[in-house]
């Protein structure tokens, strides 16, 4: 398949504290990050990785972040952009359940969604540090669970479709999955929160948001072992240089 991956520009907001996403440094230097999810085109069906996060005032109400709009707006208006409606979308592989990468899973009626096991189990009951990123509140259910009856559930690294692989790489959660797109010309690893920026990668550094540290290390090695797999990352604004990979 002659798969090319889209990042969709979701909105961007400011980190107060960088090291939530380079731990145990850069301590007290704010940085920019992105929203995204992954258009995957090129292929019988159009897949979706990640949703992207709640409006602005879900946000501002959850998790007090202030959000920019991006370039083309929401997701939606992202996919229209490229031709394409919400119900146009076949499958949807949620990388993990934290609320900035599964809140938009309701507007794809048509769509399969893919998770692993564990993550699904961890979100259910996960450990304090990560309740208010799987936006559990009071008198609310979380947006992770508003399709439950859709998931598909995993156990495990999976070839999805030909060409393209879900990698369990646990760390920042127990049951986070990456997406390994094989293309003609290069295979691209969307790598999510494993690695937010090109910076945890080029210094093998964890994010501060994680549940285990030696899981973390562990997936590093697994991701090296990726045949020069290509990474993108989840959150950084620097994907943006390019419209489409490779």
């Amino acid at each position: 398949m002659k798969y090319t991956i889209v990042p969709l520009n979701l909105g961007e907001t400011e980190l107060d504290e960088k090291s939530k996403f380079t731990y145990f440094s850069n301590f007290g230097e704010k940085s920019k990050f992105t929203f995204i999810a992954w258009l995957i085109d090129g292929g019988e069906k159009k897949i979706l990785v990640d949703t992207g996060s709640g409006d602005v005032g879900w946000l501002k109400r959850h998790s007090h972040i202030t959000l920019r709009p991006g370039p083309k707006g929401d997701l939606v208006a992202n996919l229209l952009s490229l031709g394409i409606e919400p119900g146009g979308i076949d499958l949807v592989i949620n990388t993990h359940l934290h609320s900035d990468h599964c809140f938009n899973n309701r507007l794809f009626n048509n769509a399969k969604f893919i998770i692993q096991h564990r993550e699904l189990i961890h979100a259910i009951n996960p450990v304090p540090t990560q309740r208010a990123i799987y936006a559990w509140a009071e008198n609310e259910v979380p947006p992770f669970l508003w399709v439950s009856d859709k998931y598909k559930i995993l156990k495990g690294d999976m070839e999805i479709l030909p060409g393209i692989d879900v990698i369990c790489t646990p760390g920042h959660t127990p049951g986070l999955q990456g997406v390994l797109v094989k293309t003609p010309s290069a295979n691209v690893f969307l790598a999510s929160d494993t690695i937010p920026l090109f910076e945890n990668w080029e210094t093998q550094t964890p994010s501060g948001i994680h549940v285990n540290l030696e899981d973390y290390y562990d997936t590093f090695n697994k991701i090296k072992s990726l045949s020069g797999a290509f990474i993108l990352p989840g959150h950084d604004p620097k994907v943006f240089k390019q419209e489409r990979y490779p």
